[in-house]
C-alpha cells in the first residue's frame, strides 16, 4: 500500500513543484546564461580571436563548445518567450507551467556542464606547422655540400644528441642549420630559441614552454625546470635549436636534458661562434661552417645583383666580394645594395655600404656616452640617497634595489659590447657582421638605457622610515630617587579635593613611565581591597 501511493503521491508532487516554481527556475537559468556562461563565452572567443591572429589552429572541442553556448543561448531566450506568453486563465497553464519548469532544470544541467568545459580550458589552440623561415638557401653551392652533410648524419646518429656548429659570426650557421632540419623532416617537433649573450634563462624557459602549448609563468625556476624536462620527454621526437650561444649554458637548469632511449628523442643542437662554448657544454659533435669558396661567393653575389657585364663592374665585384671573405651576410649586404644599379653609382653605393656596415662603431660610442653621461650619474645620486636612508635605519624600496640590480646588469653587458667594439677595430675574419650586429645590440641598450632613466627620475625618495617598535621605559620603581615623587603623585591622585593633577620635567626623565609603574600598583591596591 505503501509503495502504490509513492507511485502515486510522489510524481504529483514533482509536477507541483515544476509548476508552481517554474519562475524561479527559469530566472536562475537565465541568470546563469547571462552573468556566467556568456560573460566566459566571451572570453574564450577573445582567446580564439588573438590565437587565429597569430595564425594558430584552434581546438575542435573549444570550436564546438562556442556553438553550443550559442545553442543555449538561443533554446533559453525562447523558453523565456513562451514564459511572457502563458496566461494563467487558458486552459491548461498548469502543465504549461510545469513544462517549462522541467525544462529550466534540466538546462541548468547542461549550462553547469558547459561552464565547467570552458573554464578547463587551458589552451584554445596549437601552433600552426610553420616551415622554418630560411633566409637565403645556399644548399646548391658545392662549398656548403660537405658540412650539411656532416649535420644531417649527426642528426640521425642514435648516439649524438648534443650537437654544436660554430663558426664566424655571419658565415650562415643558422641559416644552414634551419635547411638541414626542413630538408630531413626528421623531428616531429622542432623549436628555435636565440639565446644569444646574457642568457635569460627563464626566457628560453618560457619560449620552449609556448612551442609546447605550456604555461610555467608563475612557477619558481626550479619548477619550472622539473616541469619542462617531463614535458619534453612526453615528445616522440624534438629537436631544441639553441641559436647564437655566445656563453656556457647550463642545459639541466633550464630542464633540457639530451636524451635517446629508442622510445623518446630530444636532440639538442646549439650555434655559436666560439668552438670554446660548445666543448664547455660537453657537446657530443662540433661541425664548423666555413666561408664560401671564392667561386660560390662569385655566384651567389652575381645571382643577387642581377647582370654584371662589363670588366670594370666584375673587377669591382671581385674587389668587394675579397673584402666579404666568403661571409654570406656580407656578400647580401653589397648584392641586394647594388642590385640593377648603373655602372657609374657603384663606386658610391660601395662607400655607403661599407659606412653602413660599420655603423655599429658610431652607435656603440654614442651608447657609451649616454651611459656615462647620463645613466652613471643618476645611479650615483640614487645610491647617495639608499646609503643615507641605510645609515638612518630607513628601509629601502624594493624598485629601487630592482633598478639598481637592473643598472648594474646593463654594466655588465656594455663591457661584454666594449670587448667586441675593441675587436672590431682590428680586421679580422667575419667583422662586417660583428659590426652590423654590435650596432643592432646597441640599438636594444639605448632603449633598456631610455627606460632606466625614466624610471630612476621618478624616485622622490629611495627608503620608508624603518618601523620603530613601541619605546618601552625601565621600570625605576626600586630607586630611592624615585619613592618620593611616586608616593607624591599616589597621595595627590587620593586627596578628594584635588582631580587635575600635572606631572613635568624634561623630556626623556622618565614621566610617562613613572605613571605608568603607578597606574599598575594602583590596580594591585585595588585588587588586595576587594
Amino acid at each position: 500500500m505503501e509503495a502504490a501511493s509513492s507511485l502515486i503521491i510522489d510524481p504529483v508532487k514533482e509536477f507541483a513543484k515544476s509548476a508552481f516554481y517554474y519562475k524561479e527556475y527559469l530566472n536562475n537559468l537565465q541568470s546563469k546564461v547571462q552573468d556566467s556562461l556568456l560573460k566566459l563565452q566571451k572570453d574564450v572567443k577573445g582567446e580564439v580571436n588573438l590565437a587565429r591572429d597569430n595564425g594558430n589552429v584552434i581546438h575542435d572541442v573549444v570550436q564546438h563548445w562556442i556553438v553550443k553556448v550559442d545553442e543555449v543561448r538561443d533554446e533559453v531566450a525562447e523558453l523565456t518567450r513562451q514564459a511572457g506568453q502563458i496566461n494563467s486563465s487558458l486552459r491548461g497553464w498548469r502543465s504549461a507551467h510545469y513544462r517549462l519548469g522541467t525544462k529550466s532544470q534540466k538546462m541548468i544541467v547542461i549550462v553547469e556542464e558547459l561552464l565547467g568545459g570552458g573554464r578547463s580550458f587551458g589552451s584554445v589552440s596549437n601552433r600552426a606547422l610553420v616551415p622554418p623561415r630560411v633566409a637565403e638557401h645556399f644548399d646548391t653551392f658545392a662549398s656548403r655540400e660537405a658540412t650539411k652533410k656532416e649535420v644531417i648524419q649527426a642528426l640521425t646518429d642514435d648516439k649524438t644528441n648534443l650537437i654544436g656548429v660554430f663558426g664566424f659570426g655571419g658565415v650562415g650557421k643558422t641559416t644552414l642549420t634551419k635547411e638541414v632540419v626542413e630538408k630531413l623532416k626528421l623531428f616531429d617537433k622542432v623549436v628555435l630559441v636565440t639565446v644569444s649573450q646574457n642568457p635569460d634563462l627563464k626566457g628560453i624557459q618560457r619560449e620552449i614552454a609556448e612551442n609546447l602549448d605550456m604555461k610555467i609563468e608563475k612557477d619558481a625556476m626550479q619548477i619550472r625546470a622539473r616541469r619542462l624536462s617531463k614535458r619534453l620527454k612526453q615528445e616522440k621526437s624534438i629537436l631544441l635549436i639553441l641559436d647564437d650561444v655566445r656563453t656556457t649554458l647550463e642545459l639541466a637548469e633550464v630542464g633540457i636534458i639530451p636524451c635517446g632511449d629508442g622510445q623518446n628523442t630530444c636532440n639538442v643542437l646549439i650555434t655559436s661562434r666560439n668552438l670554446d662554448v660548445c666543448h664547455s657544454m660537453e657537446t657530443t659533435k662540433n661541425i664548423e661552417v666555413q666561408g664560401l669558396s671564392e667561386r660560390d661567393s662569385l655566384e651567389l653575389f652575381l645571382r643577387k645583383v642581377g647582370g654584371v657585364d662589363c670588366n670594370a663592374l666584375r673587377k669591382m665585384s671581385e674587389d668587394i666580394l675579397n673584402e666579404c671573405e666568403g661571409l654570406p651576410f656580407a656578400i647580401l649586404a653589397f648584392a641586394r645594395a647594388l642590385r640593377d644599379k648603373d655602372e657609374a653609382a657603384w663606386p658610391d653605393m660601395v662607400k655607403q655600404i661599407r659606412k653602413s656596415l660599420f655603423r655599429g662603431i658610431s652607435l656603440f660610442d654614442g651608447l657609451q656616452r649616454k651611459v656615462q653621461n647620463d645613466l652613471v650619474r643618476l645611479e650615483t645620486d640614487v645610491k647617495a640617497k639608499v646609503d643615507l636612508a641605510r645609515n638612518n635605519g630607513d628601509v629601502i624600496h624594493q624598485v629601487v634595489e630592482q633598478w639598481l640590480e637592473n643598472v648594474d646588469k646593463v654594466r655588465n653587458e656594455m663591457k661584454e659590447l666594449h670587448n667586441e667594439a675593441r675587436e672590431i677595430n682590428h680586421p679580422f675574419k667575419g667583422r662586417h657582421s660583428a659590426c652590423y650586429r654590435l650596432g643592432e645590440e646597441s640599438e636594444k641598450k639605448v632603449v633598456v638605457i631610455g627606460e632606466l632613466l625614466v624610471e630612476g627620475r621618478r624616485f622622490s625618495s629611495a627608503s620608508n622610515p624603518a618601523p620603530v617598535p613601541p619605546r618601552v621605559g625601565e621600570h625605576f620603581d626600586a630607586f630611592a630617587s624615585r619613592e618620593a615623587t611616586k608616593n607624591e603623585v599616589i597621595q595627590a591622585l587620593m586627596d578628594d579635593k584635588t582631580n587635575l593633577i600635572g606631572i613635568y620635567g624634561m623630556g626623556g626623565v622618565g614621566k610617562t613611565t613613572l605613571m605608568k609603574e603607578i597606574r599598575k600598583q594602583a590596580v594591585e591596591l585595588l585588587v588586595e581591597e576587594v
